[in-house]
Parts: structure tokens; sequence; C-alpha cells
């Protein structure tokens, strides 16, 4: 109930509070074909509730993007970026 309570759309709340809670399976199962870095990156992403979700820059500190990112060669653009 209390992380009903943290979406801001009463439609939404009232939508969720129709279905019971259930424990997820994780993407074990589904994905047993893929790393374990990469199902782990899928699972924190792709969290119901948005305030446990992963955050942009927790991604990219992820171990997923060890050994692929280089954060020497990235360039912080000077303003937030548009895409119409």
């Amino acid at each position: 109930e209390e992380r009903i309570e943290s979406f801001h759309r009463k439609d939404c709340k009232k939508y969720l509070r129709r279905f019971k809670e259930r424990a997820g399976t994780g993407f074990g199962e589904r994905f047993a074909h893929a790393p374990l870095e990469a199902r782990d990156m899928l699972e924190k992403m792709l969290c119901f509730y948005p305030e446990a979700r992963i955050s942009v820059g927790q991604a990219f500190e992820h171990e997923l993007f060890h050994g692929i990112r280089d954060p020497a060669k990235e360039i912080l653009a000077p303003n937030i970026i548009c895409l119409d």
C-alpha cells in the first residue's frame, strides 16, 4: 500500500489496488542464456516502482559496462538535450 501511495495520479492508484501484490520471479528463468550482469541490469532498470529503479548514473557505473565504457572519452552537454 505504501508503494502505491508513491504514485501521484489517483487513477493510477485506483487501478493498482485492483490487483493483489505478488512477488516477481526475476529474469533468471526467462533469460537464463543471458550473462548474469545483463540480467541484473535489466532487473534494476525495469523495476515496477520508479523510486526503486536504477538511475542513469548508477547504470553507467554498473559492472555490465566495465571494460566497455571509457569515461575519459565522454563529454557533458552544456544544456539538456531535447529530442523532438
